[in-house]
């Protein structure tokens, strides 16, 4: 197989794949079967896929579903040593100068040799960093107890609400590319949350960038990765992660990585993040507002067309199922958009089902039960043996 049919008379070389794929459209339009589509033709064509799933319509495609609470499949967390410091920082909303304190956490636990790998050991490295803040600043810069205390905050009702989420065994895209097949990594609880969203498919690019092998020009990609509401990871990104993304974008199709970005427009992306994105699906948009109408527009600017017509009205008249394709020619050069049905999948795109407990969950009445002693939370990282007085702070 040389190519994926996305439709009749539209086919994608696996050999110009590794150039990255946009797939824009209004909710509805059927954006997400062509998603399904394609991830379907690329395992057909021996490719591992990485699915991130931000709604839970795509587990059904996975051959094996991982899920960073392990409710929907097996556990794989956000390992926050991996994730890097400035990702954490994105995760829990910082400001500059609580970031900082967070960096000089994970650079002393780095030089330490102690894990970083869930909330409670940022919390634990915080606690030992205040303890020992003359020693640490001395080293690392001026660590602020106010920067420290304000994270300490930032960090509880994000434990609180997905703590579970953080820590070992953490999600490994060359596990994905060694199991073959089609892996997805169900995210529908975690997008609620979209700076952990972010950070999870962020550290995922991250570690393709930095470990993945050098390949050169491939006949086909070595591991597709698919990013379901691929706008979560550019909003409130920092100047610094857009330029970062943008050369993991330019950079990993050398190493044999195909991207694909899946949103509702296509001015969700940074302009240079878009640039990078070859092969283009554009379903329809819906201008209602001035501000969808420039939307639309610009959409269509990004579109190659044949002499050079405007394909803003023919966005507008996408029915449910049809796209503007443009996809490389054998040459690797971008095609013109042409107006195509898209082809379905054979696998109905649905969540999976999963064992509901059968226990009936108590509930307390409203008045609580007097107080006693909280108990302490059993030791899970290395954090809780170099110090015993942070044994004396987790608590839950």
């Amino acid at each position: 197989m040389n190519g994926i049919q996305l439709a009749q008379g539209v086919t994608l070389p696996l050999s110009h794949a590794c150039k990255h794929a946009l797939i824009t459209g209004a909710t509805g339009t059927g954006k997400s079967t062509t998603a399904g589509a394609m991830v379907e033709g690329l395992s057909a064509a021996g490719v591992p896929v990485l699915v991130f799933d931000a709604k839970g319509d795509l587990e059904s495609l996975g051959a094996r579903v991982w899920c960073p609470f392990g409710q929907r499949g097996a556990h794989r967390a956000i390992n926050l040593g991996a994730a890097g410091a400035d990702l954490v920082a994105r995760a829990l909303d910082l400001s500059p100068a609580q970031s900082g304190a967070v960096e000089i956490v994970a650079a002393y636990a780095e030089d330490k040799g102690y894990a970083l790998a869930c909330l409670d050991d940022l919390q634990a490295g915080l606690r030992i960093c205040t303890e020992q803040r003359a020693a640490v600043s001395a080293q690392y810069g001026l660590f602020s107890p106010a920067s420290a205390a304000a994270v300490s905050r930032a960090i509880l009702p994000l434990r609180r609400a997905i703590g579970d989420a953080f820590g070992l065994p953490g999600l490994d895209p060359f596990e994905a590319a060694s199991a073959g097949g089609v892996t997805v990594y169900s995210c529908g609880r975690l997008a609620q949350y979209p700076g952990a969203y972010a950070a999870a498919v962020t550290a995922c690019l991250l570690t393709l960038y930095r470990d993945a092998a050098e390949l050169g020009q491939v006949d086909r990609p070595a591991l597709a990765v698919l990013v379901d509401e691929a706008h979560l990871i550019f909003d409130g990104a920092t100047p610094a992660l857009v330029r970062k993304l943008e050369q993991v974008a330019r950079l990993v199709r050398s190493r044999g990585v195909m991207l694909i970005f899946a949103t509702q427009s296509p001015a969700d992306l940074p302009p240079v993040i878009s640039a990078q994105l070859i092969t283009r699906i554009q379903h329809g948009l819906r201008a209602t507002t001035p501000g969808q109408v420039a939307a639309v527009r610009a959409a269509a600017m990004g579109l190659p067309s044949a002499g050079g017509r405007d394909l803003s009205g023919e966005i507008l008249a996408l029915g449910v199922g049809e796209a503007l394709c443009s996809v490389p020619d054998m040459r690797g050069r971008p095609g013109a958009a042409v107006r195509a049905k898209m082809r379905r999948g054979r696998i109905e795109l649905r969540p999976i089902e999963v064992a509901r407990p059968a226990t009936v969950p108590v509930v307390k009445a409203f008045r609580p039960d007097p107080p006693g002693p909280l108990p302490v939370k059993e030791d899970r990282g290395l954090w809780r043996l170099l110090n015993p007085i942070a044994r004396l702070f987790v608590r839950i």
